[in-house]
């Protein structure tokens, strides 16, 4: 009687045992799992979210060339507006001159 109660037991915590062993490489397998997919997961979003960051990077060079273009753009035609003044002053004094001369 003993002898198979002492069997009984030990064959019952081996059978725990075998069964916590196990259990526990399932949670541990899910672990690495989870964890690699969360990892995996992470660098799409790093992905996603540097590819959004060059898509701003771009338009915020082109913004900036094109205000570079436009400033440029404006600074020409104020030149071109100083230069039309520039003529016709020179043009008025020139006329001056002319009646001066007629004056005389």
């Amino acid at each position: 009687g003993k002898v198979v109660a002492v069997q009984a037991r030990c064959r019952g915590f081996l059978l725990r045992a075998m069964c916590q062993r196990k259990r526990r490489s399932v949670v541990v397998i899910q672990c690495l799992v989870r964890r690699w997919l969360a990892r995996r997961r992470f660098a799409e979003r790093l992905k996603e979210a540097g590819i959004e960051r060059e898509q701003l990077l771009v338009e915020q060079r082109l913004k900036k060339e094109q205000e570079k273009r436009e400033a440029a753009q404006r600074a020409q035609e104020e030149l071109e507006q100083l230069a039309e003044i520039a003529r016709e002053e020179e043009e008025r004094a020139r006329q001056e001159r002319e009646e001066e001369e007629r004056c005389r």
